[in-house]
């Protein structure tokens, strides 16, 4: 297994993922799952761990959706994903049909051939999941990869009312079909996509029948071993192997994506010790050219939270800057210096956005803190709050 910034990582090199992937399988015995985590923690890697160790009877089909541009996309693409699993019967109907509306409308000698619909997007899903349904031999699991992506792109080109469409369409199916398991995931929380529908007055309670599961970092022991394994790999020199690795795992948080960038980066030419892991993250926090697209968490905040990205830029500020963890009150004071008449609970509603977006957690005594330790010291660097 040799480092891999930024690549596709083959279920066979995964490491530390086995008891997430055995809970998501667990947890998928009785309901639908909603896979939440931070950008670049690894549930792209999990659904295709997923895949690999499918149980007896289950069968896991990945469906990337980033490209599914409207309803009519994301309906092909579901039955072109899951048509070997359909009864026979179902996939002539379905192929035949396609096939009618490809031709219709065509000029075969003076005669010219009916237009022929295509098939309404959500009669194609409903029949593929019902079909999907009535396989008695096998479970199959949708993982829906970037759904709230494709969403967010149908609300802007159709409208919110087609984004909200699919969610009720899905979970109707849930209901109806109990042995149809699903898999929610993405880039970009489901819950801004929610919250934009309810902005256009769809409150529908899309997701409240799915298991929530985070994927979090892997834990200390899963990233020295994942840190030991690469660093043996690329023939790097170190006095300690061991020593090197917990460097690494510790400077990483744990996050294989950055191991790997923090292994690919290290000189072959000299061994390497604790001191050479702090020198290459400080390299790659500092490139102008960004390799782990660090400024993606500074720039999403306008994004995110539209008028109140001010309040925002404050409160993450704050607990950046504070030497270990931030109370609410220091939370409302800066809120406050940027606009005095903010109140109490709105500051509260953005501590809680801002926990749902991985940047903070609250601990046992109710202070704040950035969730990643590396992320916040990118915040410092990026932000100027470096003394």
């Amino acid at each position: 297994m040799r480092a891999n910034p930024g690549g596709h990582i083959d279920p066979a090199d995964a490491v530390g993922r086995n008891g997430l992937v055995a809970a998501i399988w667990h947890a998928l015995g009785r309901q639908s799952v909603v896979l939440t985590s931070e950008r670049r923690m690894g549930k792209t890697t999990t659904l295709g761990i997923l895949q690999a160790q499918s149980p007896a009877g289950k069968v896991a089909v990945y469906l990337d959706l980033e490209q599914a541009a409207n309803a009519d996309e994301f309906a092909r693409e579901l039955y072109e994903s899951v048509k070997g699993y359909l009864p026979r019967t179902e996939r002539v109907v379905q192929g035949g049909r396609q096939a009618a509306h490809v031709i219709s409308g065509s000029k075969v000698s003076e005669f010219t051939l009916p237009e022929i619909e295509e098939q309404h997007w959500k009669d194609r899903v409903g029949r593929t999941l019902r079909a999907l349904a009535d396989k008695k031999d096998t479970c199959v699991v949708l993982c829906f990869d970037e759904l709230p992506y494709m969403l967010a792109n149908i609300s802007k080109s159709q409208g919110a009312a087609t984004a909200e469409e699919i969610l009720a369409c899905l979970r109707s199916i849930r209901q109806e079909c109990p042995a149809v398991r699903m898999i929610y995931t993405g880039s970009i929380g489901l819950h801004h996509v929610l919250s934009s529908l309810r902005t256009e007055g769809y409150h529908g309670a899309h997701t409240n029948d799915m298991f929530v599961v985070d994927c979090p970092p892997l834990d200390e022991d899963d990233a020295m071993d994942l840190a030991r394994k690469l660093l043996d790999s690329e023939g790097i020199q170190t006095p300690s192997l061991a020593e090197t690795a917990r460097a690494i795992a510790i400077a990483s948080d744990g996050i294989a994506f950055l191991i790997h960038h923090i292994v690919a980066r290290m000189p072959v030419d000299r061994p390497v010790d604790g001191n050479t892991v702090e020198q290459v993250v400080q390299c790659l926090m500092r490139d102008p050219q960004d390799p782990l697209d660090l400024s993606h968490f500074v720039e999403r905040v306008p994004v995110y939270y539209g008028t109140r990205k001010r309040t925002a830029y404050a409160l993450l500020d704050a607990a950046a800057a504070a030497p270990d963890s931030a109370a609410f009150g220091d939370f409302l004071d800066a809120a406050r210096r940027i606009n005095p008449r903010v109140g109490r609970e709105a500051v509260l509603v953005m501590v809680d956005l801002l926990m749902r977006d991985h940047y903070l957690v609250q601990d046992e005594g109710g202070r704040y803190r950035f969730r990643f330790p590396f992320i916040q010291r990118f915040w410092q660097f990026k932000r100027g709050l470096l003394s």
